[in-house]
């Protein structure tokens, strides 16, 4: 044990050296892209998520989804920074439309942030937006450390499609706040429609499946807890 200790000791000295002579403006600045996924904007700080209702349907042949996302939310203020309204989606997925009691808003992106110009009004405090999105999500290369979907064929050649986004985030598919502050208080539903060869597994409990065609079903998930 005498022996080791000495280079035990030389060691140390050789990685403290190392990491101190690493000069500390070299660090990679915060992007804007950062900047919003990670912070508080005026454009978040304003709404609290109660509640998501995402409807998707799966196309295995081009690896897209289609669907849409029904926000349920609460007015925390009407401040003039209420003008704006942050929705995170992921490139390369896209928002197509936002519509607000019928009525169409408009809206600009801003790498993976939507920013959506709310209507003047007044709009009860709690409220709801319906978000139509589509695109192909990014593909988890070593899931589910490296996130995304997961397209792939069970040993009989049957479509086998999961998703693994806890560390990428859930804007990688489908619009929302993506901010581990602000969960959903009333939790969520999701809704797959899928060939009705297949069976579609979600969080949650089973409200049921229903029979849209011959050849298509859906499958109902909900959670009721607050869930990231």
């Amino acid at each position: 044990m005498q022996a080791i200790k000495p280079f035990a000791f030389f060691l140390l000295l050789l990685i403290a050296g190392s990491s101190c002579a690493q000069p500390l403006g070299k660090k990679p600045l915060p992007t804007m892209a950062d900047t919003l996924r990670g912070s508080i904007t005026p454009e978040r700080q304003w709404w609290d998520v109660l509640h998501y209702n995402i409807e998707i349907e799966p196309h295995e042949g081009s690896r897209t989804i289609a669907g849409k996302n029904t926000l349920t939310f609460k007015r925390l203020s009407v401040t003039p920074d209420a003008k704006l309204m942050q929705i995170d989606l992921q490139q390369p997925m896209r928002i197509d439309s936002v519509l607000h009691r019928h009525t169409q808003l408009s809206f600009m992106r801003r790498g993976n942030v939507y920013l959506v110009t709310w209507p003047v009004g007044n709009y009860p405090t709690t409220d709801s937006i319906s978000i139509y999105f589509q695109g192909q999500p990014q593909a988890a290369k070593n899931p589910p450390w490296d996130g995304g979907w997961i397209w792939k064929e069970d040993r009989w050649k049957r479509p086998w499609i999961s998703v693994a986004v806890q560390g990428l985030g859930a804007s990688a598919w489908y619009p929302c706040k993506d901010h581990q502050s602000d969960e959903p208080d009333g939790g969520a539903q999701l809704t797959v429609k899928i060939p009705n060869s297949l069976v579609a597994v979600s969080n949650g409990v089973l409200l049921g499946k229903k029979t849209l065609s011959p050849e298509k079903i859906s499958y109902t998930w909900a959670v009721t807890n607050p869930i990231n």
